[in-house]
């Protein structure tokens, strides 16, 4: 059984590397997680949710999940900048 568990943590985390070099299918509908946002905008988890508070950026939910539309993105941006 000792022996077994390495190999059990070894194929998971081939599966996970496997997994991640398929990529996020989300990404090819522009759609982006709360997290990758805060990164994408170097901005808090916080800011985030006030973002959406005050209507800035608002975030898709589909099956539980969270979800941000690149092109809201851009949109809100381009609406900061042009004042």
């Amino acid at each position: 059984m000792e022996a077994v568990l390495p190999l059990l943590n070894l194929l998971a985390e081939l599966l996970k590397r496997l997994l991640a070099g398929l990529g996020n299918p989300a990404h090819r509908h522009g759609l982006l997680l709360p997290e990758e946002v805060t990164m994408m905008l170097r901005i808090s988890i916080r800011t985030l949710r006030r973002y959406n508070e005050q209507g800035i950026l608002r975030p898709l939910k589909i099956g539980g999940m969270r979800y941000y539309l690149m092109s809201d993105i851009i949109e809100s941006g381009r609406g900061s900048g042009s004042s």
